[in-house]
């Protein structure tokens, strides 16, 4: 049986895809990814890997050849509406991640740009499943954590900098990750633990989690 590799995939690494091209001959790869499904999409593809594409850290799983959906976690609709507004009165420039789209108040050609009152429609008819958020303002940021604490108990930070700038975090849902996407994969493929292998920073999660004997 060949062996599941399955790697973290944030930003353009050209030893990575090495290794991957490499590794691909004789075994299966799945790429995890930040990302949204599109863009692993054409990673995906591009790297001749498996159909099965983690993205958005996990909160939509899906084989990209037969088109089952194995995780679908968007965020919550008024949830994002309160937090937009709060990112545009806090000038935080935000990027929120679709199947397709990243939306942001930032004009970028790889962003759809959007006003306060765009993105409450965008919102409306796009499920959204990560937020990430940056600035050159530290101590704006250093607020962020509290209020998701207080007032949204159901998002987590799954990723920050807050050494260089500009300081960012990603956010998305508590109740997912690359871990659950992971058992979900090798659950469908019927693979058992000891025949895959994780490369990267889900290793040391994943190790936490099957020791923890979740």
């Amino acid at each position: 049986m060949k062996k599941l590799f399955f790697i973290d995939y944030d930003k353009v690494d050209k030893d990575l895809d090495e290794l991957i091209k490499k590794t691909n001959k004789d075994n299966y790869v799945i790429l995890m990814s930040n990302y949204n499904y599109k863009h692993c999409n054409i990673l995906s593809k591009n790297l001749n890997t498996s159909p099965y594409i983690i993205s958005n850290n996990g909160s939509y799983t899906k084989n990209y050849i037969t088109n089952e959906v194995l995780i679908n976690n968007p965020l919550d609709k008024d949830i994002l509406k309160e937090l937009v507004v709060y990112f545009f009165n806090h000038n935080l420039n935000f990027y929120l991640n679709s199947i397709d789209y990243v939306f942001s108040n930032i004009k970028n050609n790889l962003f759809v740009n959007v006003t306060k009152e765009s993105i409450i429609k965008a919102i409306d008819n796009y499920p959204i499943y990560q937020i990430m958020i940056d600035s050159e303002n530290k101590n704006r940021m250093l607020t962020i954590p509290n209020i998701l604490k207080d007032k949204y108990p159901n998002l987590k930070i799954t990723e920050k900098d807050l050494t260089n700038k500009p300081y960012y975090y990603i956010i998305n849902e508590v109740g997912t990750s690359r871990t659950n996407a992971i058992y979900e994969i090798i659950d469908k493929l019927q693979y058992q633990k000891k025949d895959i292998m994780i490369i990267g920073k889900t290793s040391k999660e994943f190790k936490l989690i099957d020791d923890l004997n979740i």
